[in-house]
């Protein structure tokens, strides 16, 4: 007799019948009100759109490509001038949101690109880059130092000090004037100079490209082929004078990373303003009243009559 009533009291407390709702229309409507609320906030809602001045923060930095015949030598692969311009690349993605500029050089220098933000424009000239945009072959190192310090002393206005830096890419072999009158202006300029050298110190002989296609080997007047090996003196001289680090470039992909790495060292500066519509957003008044919603109807529970 007490097993049958307590069976029937357990059956009685879990019968739907048992039980009537506590204010079954506020929580259907508590419960709708908030799930609207809730998808209302994911459309993310704002009250008005204002304008406010942002401040552009970004390092100045030219590219420095020896494009010299030299560059074609295969002593790395598939050639200096390509295996740089690969390291080239892999530094402006990873320097990406700093202004960067390209000068190309052989005897003379020649912009390729001036700064710019647009990190994909300056992986474009890299690419564009090539031996055959000049006529000589030889190398002149302060004709390129020269060209960087006008463009960077160019960009500055009044008592305005920016963080300048030149990556300097060659194979080091150098035709042109000695260079320790730039090198002097550049210090007084407060520009840092990363040497990067590419190459072999064994060397190889230069191909003679023409029109895009290898044709033998490069000769001299008198017949013999041309050589090239790596000259480094200068560039490791170079980073002594500004306190950088010089890189031997053998791994293009990896040895960069190191060099983006002590150029996000230097201070980076304001270089522009710009105006910009902000968004007032306002998703987190309807997404904490939807909340709220959905939380008071779980306590109108069900109420055991």
């Amino acid at each position: 007799m007490v097993k049958r009533r307590g069976t029937q009291a357990l059956k009685t407390w879990f019968e739907p019948g048992s039980y009537r709702m506590a204010f079954p229309t506020i929580k259907m409507v508590l419960r709708l009100g908030g799930i609207g609320l809730l998808m209302f906030a994911l459309l993310g809602p704002y009250v008005k759109t204002e304008e406010e001045t942002v401040s552009i923060v970004a390092r100045d930095i030219y590219f420095l490509l020896d494009v010299s015949a030299s560059m074609q030598t295969e002593d790395a692969y598939p050639s200096r001038l390509e295996a740089a311009k690969t390291a080239l690349k892999v530094l402006a993605e990873d320097l990406k949101g700093e202004r960067m500029g390209l000068i190309v050089f052989a005897d003379k220098a020649f912009m390729q690109c001036p700064l710019t933000l647009d990190h994909d424009a300056i992986k474009l000239f890299i690419d564009l880059a090539d031996t055959e945009q000049f006529a000589e072959t030889g190398t002149d190192l302060r004709t390129a130092l020269s060209a960087a310090l006008f463009r960077m002393l160019e960009q500055e206005s009044g008592e305005e000090l920016r963080s300048k830096s030149l990556v300097l890419v060659t194979d080091g072999e150098d035709f042109g004037m000695e260079f320790s009158s730039v090198v002097n202006r550049l210090e007084q300029a407060q520009v840092k100079v990363f040497p990067v050298g590419v190459g072999s110190y064994e060397g190889a002989n230069v191909p003679q490209i023409v029109q895009g296609k290898r044709r033998g080997f490069l000769q001299r007047e008198d017949g013999t082929t041309v050589f090239s090996q790596l000259k480094d003196e200068n560039l490791k001289a170079l980073a002594k004078r500004f306190g950088t680090e010089y890189l031997h470039l053998q791994r293009p992909e990896v040895d960069v990373k190191s060099l983006a790495d002590e150029i996000r060292l230097l201070a980076p500066s304001e270089i522009d303003d710009q105006r910009q519509k902000v968004e007032n957003d306002r998703y987190q008044v309807f997404l904490l009243l939807g909340i709220l919603f959905l939380t008071l109807s779980l306590f109108l529970m069900p109420i055991r009559r």
